[in-house]
C-alpha cells in the first residue's frame, strides 16, 4: 500500500466516520465496483479507526475534561461544580446509551453484515438513513434541552439506533444524530452526544477485533510510515469533519446530507444495474 493509497483511504474514513452517510455502506459500494478490490488489512482499519478517536479526543477534550472530573470529582462546594455535575450526568448517558448498543452488537453482528453486505441491500439502507436525516431535518425542534438535561429514555433509545447501525448502509452518526432531535434535544447536542457515545463503541469494536493483530505492527512487511500517514489523515480529516458538521447541523442544514445518501445510492443503483447487464 502506496502513502497516497493510504492518505485517500484515511481521508474517507474521516470524513464517512463522521458524517451521517455510512462509511460501511461506501465500502461494500467500493468494494462492488472493484472486482480485485483489495482491502488495505485489519491492522490499518484499526488504526484509522484510532485516528478518527483522536478526532473526537481533540475536539471534544474539555468535555472528556469534564467527565473524568465528574467521575472522581463529588464535592458539591468547588468552584467547578457546574461543569462537573455536567460531566459527570454525561458520563451517565453515555454509559447507558453503550448498554443497548453493546447488546445488539454481541447478539447480531454478524448476523446483520452477513445479511446485509450485499450491495443492492446496502444501497435500500442508505436510502433509508437518507429519509431518517430528512425526517429529522423537518423536526427540529424550536425549543429544545441540554445536553446536561438528557434522560434515561433520551440514551437508551439513541444507543439502540446506535446498534442498528452495524447494519452496512445505515449511518452510526445519522442515527444517533437524528434520534437525538427526536428526542428533543438541541442540534449540538445531538452532535456532541453521538459523538461521545461512539467512543466506547469504536474503542470496544477495536479492542476485539485487533486483539490478535496487533503482532503485524512489529512485522518486517509491515509499511508502517503508510499506515501512520493514513491515521494522520483519519484524525486530521475527522476533526475537520466533525467542526463543519456541527455548524451544519446548527444551520438545519442536516437536510443535505439525506440528499447525498439518496444520490448515492440511486447513482451506485444505476451503475451497478448497467454494468450487470
Amino acid at each position: 500500500m502506496s502513502f497516497f493509497q493510504s492518505i485517500l483511504l484515511g481521508t474517507v474514513q474521516g470524513l464517512t466516520e463522521f458524517f451521517p452517510v455510512s462509511s460501511s455502506g461506501h465500502l461494500v459500494i467500493i468494494e462492488s465496483f472493484f472486482k480485485n478490490f483489495d482491502r488495505p488489512g485489519l491492522l490499518f482499519e484499526i488504526f484509522l479507526h484510532l485516528g478518527t478517536l483522536l478526532a473526537i479526543f481533540t475536539y471534544y477534550r474539555r468535555q472528556i475534561a469534564q467527565m473524568v472530573e465528574g467521575l472522581f470529582r463529588w464535592k458539591s462546594d468547588s468552584l467547578s461544580s457546574r461543569s462537573t455535575q455536567r460531566g459527570r450526568k454525561v458520563l451517565l448517558m453515555i454509559v447507558l446509551g453503550s448498554v443497548p448498543t453493546a447488546i445488539i452488537g454481541f447478539a447480531f453482528k454478524d448476523l446483520f453484515e452477513q445479511t446485509f453486505s450485499a450491495p443492492s441491500l446496502v444501497l435500500v439502507a442508505l436510502g433509508l438513513t437518507g429519509g431518517l436525516l430528512w425526517l429529522a431535518s423537518r423536526r427540529m425542534p424550536t425549543t429544545s434541552r441540554k445536553l446536561e438535561e438528557m434522560t434515561i429514555r433520551d440514551a437508551l433509545l439513541i444507543g439502540l439506533f446506535q446498534g442498528l447501525a452495524i447494519t452496512p448502509g445505515i449511518s452510526r452518526s445519522g442515527t444517533t444524530i437524528a434520534m437525538g432531535i427526536f428526542c428533543g434535544l438541541e442540534p449540538s447536542a445531538c452532535v456532541e452526544y453521538s459523538f461521545l457515545l461512539s467512543i466506547p463503541a469504536i474503542l470496544g469494536a477495536t479492542i476485539l477485533e485487533g486483539k490478535d493483530s496487533l503482532y503485524l505492527f512489529w512485522q518486517p512487511t509491515t509499511n508502517l510510515p503508510a499506515i501512520l500517514a493514513g491515521t494522520l489523515a483519519a484524525s486530521v480529516v475527522g476533526y475537520l469533519a466533525i467542526k463543519y458538521l456541527v455548524r451544519l447541523i446548527c444551520q438545519h442544514r442536516l437536510s443535505m446530507f439525506a440528499w447525498y445518501c439518496w444520490l448515492v445510492a440511486l447513482g451506485s443503483g444505476l451503475i451497478l444495474f448497467l454494468t450487470r447487464t
